[in-house]
């Protein structure tokens, strides 16, 4: 995992994925730089574990909302969203965002570190054609390809605005076993289509969909 040693987050500008920006936050922002309503929010949760993943998704979206030029209350936000995707794993944060000016038409994220998923859960949020491909795989590929795919899926179902009554089942990998692809779903709202793409670090995978909002616009995928 990327690491920022004495930093409160760690920006990368320099590493774009379809123009979207990453932001990745290891430490928690402090209660002072929160808005009175954001305060509101923090005092609402229960444990003070949920309190501390909280805190450092503030921190990253803080920072990310900096970057971008946008106001830092975060109150004003609500997910899933057309341009900015929120994601917690471990002691990890993750923002991802992009310009007024993008033409998308939903962002998502997904990080996970240390986790593993239980084969039989593959029912639950893949494809019966994405089942059958990964039981070809080989043993020692399975619980790998399957982390990556739960990124994926639950990247794509982020970047989707209409998400309301899906599972993750719901959305297909026109290529099960690509780390650059893309992804559709059918329904009642029509036929949408996303990309993605995975990136595998030592402890796990980080995973980003987008949604295009404006047919034809093109991609930027520095």
């Amino acid at each position: 995992m990327v690491g920022c040693p004495g930093r409160l987050v760690c920006a990368l500008p320099q590493r774009t994925v379809f123009g979207i920006r990453l932001v990745i936050a290891n430490r928690s922002v402090e209660l002072d730089q929160l808005t009175w309503g954001e305060r509101t929010q923090y005092h609402q949760f229960a444990t003070a574990q949920r309190r501390d993943a909280w805190l450092r998704g503030r921190a990253a979206l803080k920072m990310l909302l900096h970057h971008l030029g946008e106001h830092l209350d975060t109150t004003r936000l609500s997910f899933p969203h057309p341009r900015l995707s929120l994601t917690h794993s471990g002691t990890y944060a993750v923002a991802a965002g992009a310009a007024q000016d993008r033409p998308f038409g939903g962002i998502g994220v997904d990080l996970e570190i240390h986790q593993t998923i239980h084969p039989e859960a593959a029912r639950f949020f893949l494809t019966e054609e994405e089942r059958r491909w990964f039981a070809r795989l080989q043993s020692n590929l399975k619980a790998r390809e399957l982390l990556r795919l739960w990124t994926v899926k639950e990247a794509v179902f982020k970047a989707d605005l209409n998400n309301e009554g899906r599972v993750l089942a719901d959305y297909r990998l026109a290529v099960p076993g690509a780390s650059n692809g893309a992804a559709s779903v059918t329904d009642f709202c029509g036929f949408r289509s996303f990309h993605y793409t995975s990136v595998e670090f030592k402890q796990g995978f980080l995973s980003i969909a987008i949604r295009q909002d404006k047919e034809n616009a093109p991609w930027s995928t520095n």
